[in-house]
């Protein structure tokens, strides 16, 4: 079975960062592929540079959403700390 939409809740909760690369790997490739994935995790520096759309819940309310490139540069002000001096691209947990 190979669904058309992945739904994953922290799917790197608690796990080494070998395990976070194979996840995020394998998140890549499906996505590749069209799959359609939606992730939610407090980790977004592990995950910016490979989406499409992001959306900031606070108190299950969207106060942030557009692409990666609009929502990057008011990231702090949302208490999400990711590098902004840093380009999207770089920020990826994967060796190209």
């Amino acid at each position: 079975m190979r669904p058309n939409l992945l739904i994953l809740d922290e799917p790197f909760a608690n796990l080494d960062w070998r395990s976070t690369v194979s996840v995020l790997e394998t998140l890549v490739r499906l996505r590749a592929e069209g799959h359609t994935i939606l992730l939610v995790s407090h980790e977004v520096e592990k995950v910016l540079a490979h989406v499409d759309s992001v959306f900031i819940l606070d108190e299950g309310r969207i106060v942030l959403s557009g692409s990666k490139e609009v929502v990057h540069p008011h990231l702090r002000s949302h208490g999400v700390y990711v590098p902004d001096h840093v380009p999207i691209e770089e920020l990826s947990w994967l060796k190209h």
